[in-house]
């Protein structure tokens, strides 16, 4: 046999085979995505609502605003209008998936010429006629604004007892025919009173951490107002305000003389260890109170260790300020700056493979802080993740081809082997 009759062979592993260049392989990844921002405002509808969890969310900044209290109608001279309302803003831990129910104030109802204002939805107290003067009707007391949560809220039946975040309601401003008391604003953890006219007479009382506001009295043989009863506001009498909704509600106002009334009391706010209370930080008188939800969002909650991931946090817009993202002890990116649209930004690697939590909390700026940054002071958002040790390759979009050429010979399978030839020699 000659040798160009003869076959070049190749020595591998000890064994000799024909080799086959195989199909390229394609081999997929997860394709990152971006982050969206996370959060879910409510307005007033007279009716609870529900807010569910999203999936990987372990912790959410919650911000409420308690609904305005009522104008009255006034004969002569001026007024403040009605109580605002206060704001209660916390870090509450949830479970992915878990639904809270929802409940907004709505604004106390103006008083009229010919009849009071009723309170607002959640609680606020209503407000009374003043008789001695065309029936000048005081403002109704605002709502108060709460999260509630528990396995009452798949049938939107909680009570005041599931109550995990209150934000006071203002009171109602009293209807006279020349100076009627302003309704005291909602709390803080102590709701604002009523405000009297200096002639003996006193506005409804503020709920407090533990009881309800007094109902504002008159003089002899003027009406008094009612004290508030648990949750709910007081009604005024004698044209007084109705007071404001709360963990306990304000006091209504009572007839201050023969033809005023004073204003009805705020109701208080609650919430867990490191809540921010302000009073009269909600909504202004008449107007109805909010609430927003916010948590942070992640390119992937599923990476593999050495990924990088994008980290969003979510906070009112305008609140400016920094967000401080960590892993456990390890601090991922230091005081990233919070944009106009409420959104802070994160990129980096995950070090480590299993589960773990990523933070981020908020800080207001240092010098003069918007209403938003005082509310979200201190406010912590958390995502679970689930890091793998390796990526999995999958099937389906995203396919990326490997640069190299894998070669299969018959013997194995050989990646990145260097395969050397040699010309062997052939004697006759």
């Amino acid at each position: 046999m000659t040798n160009s009759g003869r076959r070049r062979a190749v020595r591998a592993g000890g064994l000799t085979s024909a080799l086959t260049v195989a199909s390229l392989i394609a081999v997929t990844f997860p394709i990152a995505t971006e982050a969206s921002s996370g959060s879910e405002t409510f307005a007033a509808t007279g009716a609870p609502q529900t807010f569910t969890v999203p999936a990987d969310v372990t912790k959410v900044a919650a911000d409420l605003a308690g609904a305005g209290g009522g104008l009255g109608v006034i004969g002569i001279g001026g007024s403040t209008g009605g109580g605002a309302g206060g704001s209660a803003t916390a870090t509450l831990a949830v479970t992915p998936g878990e639904q809270i129910e929802v409940l907004v104030g709505g604004h106390g109802v103006d008083g009229t010429t010919s009849a009071a204002g009723a309170g607002g939805f959640n609680g606020g107290g209503a407000g009374s006629d003043d008789t001695d003067f065309n029936g000048a009707g005081g403002g109704g007391g605002g709502g108060a604004t709460d999260l509630r949560t528990g396995s009452c809220t798949s049938t939107s039946s909680c009570g005041t007892a599931n109550r995990v975040l209150v934000a006071g309601g203002g009171g109602g401003t009293a209807g006279s025919a020349g100076y009627s008391g302003p309704g005291g604003s909602g709390g803080g953890s102590t709701g604002g009173g009523g405000g009297p006219l200096g002639d003996g007479t006193s506005g409804g009382g503020g709920g407090t951490q533990s009881a309800p506001g007094a109902g504002g009295t008159g003089p002899v043989a003027l009406a008094s107002g009612s004290a508030g009863s648990g949750d709910t506001g007081g009604a005024g009498a004698g044209g007084g305000g109705g007071g404001g909704a709360g963990y306990f509600g304000g006091g209504g106002g009572g007839e201050s003389s023969a033809a005023n009334g004073s204003g009805g009391g705020g109701g208080s706010a609650f919430g867990p260890s490191g809540v921010n209370l302000i009073a009269a930080g909600g909504a202004a008188g008449s107007t109805d109170g909010s609430a927003g939800v916010y948590w942070m969002t992640a390119s992937s909650t599923t990476p593999s260790a050495g990924d990088s991931v994008t980290f969003i946090a979510t906070v009112s817009a305008g609140a400016g300020g920094t967000e401080t993202f960590t892993d456990g002890a390890t601090t991922l990116c230091s005081a990233a700056a919070v944009t106009g649209a409420g959104t802070a930004t994160c990129t980096a690697v995950i070090k480590r493979a299993g589960a773990q939590t990523v933070s981020a909390t908020y800080a207001e700026p240092g010098s003069s802080p918007s209403a938003a940054a005082l509310r979200f002071n201190g406010t912590t958002e958390a995502l679970a993740l689930d890091a793998a040790t390796v990526p999995v390759p999958t099937t389906g979009a995203g396919v990326a081809l490997l640069p190299a050429v894998l070669l299969v010979a018959a013997g194995g399978a050989l990646l990145g082997v260097t395969v050397r030839r040699r010309r062997l020699r052939v004697r006759a």
